[in-house]
């Protein structure tokens, strides 16, 4: 059985809300989808009823401009496609100097990594090993 705590309450409709709110409905939503309906019947009505000729000459214009378009955006990716590639194999023309470049810091920055990381752990070493010089030299202590 439902929780009559989680249950919505009935609520009777207000006649004077509905009835504004019904009409709010008409004007706002199926008004303007009747006259978008009406208007697109109304086009295809007059396009079946003109004269063919005319038609057939505007068809062509549109047809004209949506090649055009169309051209002129595959153009403008022919010419990116273009840069593009001659970008890539110059790229490739000059990657290796670069790189062998790159490849000298990296060397040297390793160098120096090691270099520091030995001077940074001398201490230790240093002292671990004379630590285990005494070990060595004391006797070591036998418990009973």
């Amino acid at each position: 059985m439902a929780n009559p705590k989680l249950a919505p309450e009935y609520h009777q409709k207000n006649a004077i809300t509905y009835q504004a709110h019904r009409r709010q409905v008409i004007w706002q939503i199926y008004l303007p989808i009747a006259l978008v309906i009406l208007l697109v019947l109304l086009v295809a009505i007059l396009v079946i009823l003109a004269p063919t000729l005319e038609v057939s000459r505007w068809a062509d214009i549109a047809l004209i401009f949506l090649i055009s378009i169309t051209m002129v955006s595959a153009l403008i990716f022919l010419i990116l496609n273009i840069f593009g590639i001659v970008g890539t194999r110059r790229a490739y023309q000059v990657m290796p100097y670069y790189l062998f470049m790159a490849q000298g810091f990296t060397y040297r920055l390793r160098s120096q990594v090691r270099h520091f990381s030995d001077k940074a752990v001398e201490p230790v070493l240093w002292t671990k090993s004379n630590f285990a010089k005494v070990k060595v030299i004391l006797p070591k202590r036998r418990t009973k």
